[in-house]
């Protein structure tokens, strides 16, 4: 029974892997976007991750106030609402 539960929690282990990686990935915390192609520095918007440590870096590094971290701050708010609502939308039509 412990072999089951453990291969049903690697199963779960590897769909976060999916989603995971790429946000990581896209944060600019290893690579900046500025070094990034083109695209790719544009697929990094996407990430909350990505604004986030933007914030992080502005206050902990920086010291900026709330006016320079505003446009940080509006982004993590639109893409985190977005995910959010994406979330509560399919579980509405996965149960509902």
């Amino acid at each position: 029974m412990t072999a089951l539960y453990v291969f049903a929690n690697a199963g779960l282990g590897l769909l976060s892997l999916f989603i995971l990686a790429p946000v990581i990935l896209l944060s600019g915390l290893w690579t900046p976007p500025e070094a990034m192609p083109e695209w790719l520095s544009l697929s990094t918007q996407v990430s909350p991750l990505r604004h986030y440590i933007d914030l992080a870096y502005g206050i902990l590094l920086k010291g900026a106030d709330i006016d320079i971290l505003r446009d940080s701050i509006l982004a993590l708010v639109l893409v985190g609402g977005a995910i959010f609502a994406l979330s509560v939308w399919r579980l509405k039509h996965q149960f509902g």
